[in-house]
């Protein structure tokens, strides 16, 4: 869920080009990659330890600590690129 809140929070600093459809097809081909060679079994490690890293796990605290704008308009961000 952590990796879909920025499309879902502010869709319009998402860019909406020809990477972001490969970067889908390309996560979407290696989780078929991984179905079709692996197994449920192995979709289901990656997906449940990607939710405990992230989730539950007391260190993962700094996540809402550091980014989640309580008061105020701006959340932060660490690119400065173009």
């Amino acid at each position: 869920a952590y990796a879909f809140r920025p499309m879902l929070i502010k869709p319009s600093l998402v860019p909406r080009d020809q990477w972001i459809l490969l970067n889908w097809a390309v996560q979407l081909s290696f989780d078929a990659a991984v179905l079709y060679f692996l197994g449920w079994r192995s979709m289901l490690y990656l997906l449940l330890s990607s939710f405990f890293a992230g989730s539950i796990h007391p260190t993962a605290g700094h996540f809402i600590s550091e980014h989640y704008v309580m008061e105020g308009r701006a959340e932060t961000y660490s690119y400065y690129g173009p």
